[in-house]
């Protein structure tokens, strides 16, 4: 188990599978490494070995969470959209209480571009279990439908009653990006630094902003990521086309070939 898990870590998949092929063969009845094994044949771009593997673990145990998701991705993979769906309603069936089966459907009517079916379905998942990484699909569903003013309302509430809730709001933040809310975007970024002052996705992301509002002091924030994430390859290219713009070719050539490399 051992050496499987350190040959995947080595991105050595090849090795990882045999490891992971003798395991299942010595411990057939344990769901988790037919689950761990699926992953790797994933990584190999073996879809039916993985289809394979994620359909003994969730007959051993169907509650198993990372195998739903991997199995329905699959699915979704090989457009076998209405298997996806059987599954997706299995999980709602087995455990009504919980989001994770309306999750899985939106997912599977979203693949499909049935967007207010996956709509209604995210809807479905956020009034079960309210926390951020549901709220963020649930505002992308409602974006895809047009709803932008809903979309932020609900940001903005979510906001007032958690404001440190970093990873939803760096989400926020880029979506104010892609709208080209520079303004808005930037605001955002600030209350994540005020809360975690080294974080090098806000601080990489407000000097991007920064640098499409024009702004001189993009630098700055580039430098100070730069600093803290030395080997980012993104930070290393927000940072070169910074030098770029305020015309520091001479700083800008070697960042951005290493961000390239």
């Amino acid at each position: 188990a051992m050496l499987a898990q350190v040959s995947y870590l080595n991105d050595d998949f090849v090795a990882a599978a045999e490891g992971y092929a003798r395991l299942v063969s010595m411990a057939p009845r344990n769901a988790g490494l037919h689950a761990r094994y699926a992953t790797v044949q994933m990584k190999l771009k073996d879809e039916a070995g993985a289809r394979a593997s994620l359909t003994k673990a969730l007959a051993l145990d169907p509650d198993l969470a990372d195998a739903q998701v991997n199995l329905l991705n699959v699915y979704i993979g090989q457009k076998k959209f209405a298997d996806a769906l059987t599954l997706a309603r299995s999980v709602q069936n087995r455990r009504p209480e919980s989001a994770r089966g309306h999750k899985l459907e939106g997912d599977v009517l979203s693949a499909q571009n049935k967007q207010p079916e996956a709509l209604k379905a995210y809807a479905r998942a956020f009034d079960l279990q309210q926390n951020g990484a549901l709220l963020i699909q649930l505002h992308s569903a409602l974006i895809k439908n047009g709803k932008g003013a809903e979309a932020q309302s609900r940001m903005m509430e979510w906001f007032r009653q958690r404001p440190d809730d970093i990873p939803t709001r760096l989400y926020y933040a880029s979506s104010m990006v892609v709208a080209k809310d520079y303004e808005a975007a930037a605001g955002h970024l600030h209350a994540v630094l005020k809360s975690d002052p080294d974080n090098v996705i806000a601080l990489n992301d407000l000097a991007w902003t920064y640098q499409r509002m024009n702004r001189k002091d993009a630098l700055p924030y580039a430098e100070r990521a730069h600093k803290l994430a030395p080997n980012s390859p993104a930070i290393m290219d927000t940072l070169g086309w910074i030098y770029l713009e305020t015309g520091n070719i001479g700083r800008a050539i070697p960042k951005l070939k290493k961000a390239s490399a």
